[in-house]
């Protein structure tokens, strides 16, 4: 799945003690309909992509519990570019709750 899409393309929805959970609002027919669960860096640093592999899979499996698997799309785990994860992080710092604010998105670079 390309992630070539631009931080205004996403809107802050809510967010957790682990992740800022987004809706995608662009063009691009792929992403229409998505959810994006951003990781938040954490005492530990940032989340690594095990955890996040761990979390999906555990998702899908309670979303397949409660909705069925006719519903629901299974959860992938996708790599967004730096830039965009830095811009994304500056836009919805004004839309999170105060107390959230010093908690920023995770960016773990991975050398390709």
């Amino acid at each position: 799945v390309k992630t070539n899409f631009n931080a205004e393309d996403l809107e802050y929805l809510c967010e957790g003690e682990g992740a800022v959970l987004c809706s995608y609002h662009g063009k691009a027919k792929d992403w229409r309909g998505c959810l994006l669960q951003l990781s938040k860096d954490s005492a530990s640093g940032a989340a690594s992509l095990e955890t996040a592999l761990l979390r999906a899979k555990v998702q899908q499996a309670l979303a397949s519990h409660c909705f069925g698997t006719r519903f629901i799309d299974e959860a992938q785990v996708v790599a967004l570019p730096a830039a965009t994860v830095r811009a994304t992080d500056a836009q919805f710092l004004s839309a999170r709750p105060q107390q959230q604010r010093q908690v920023r998105l995770g960016l773990q670079e991975h050398p390709e």
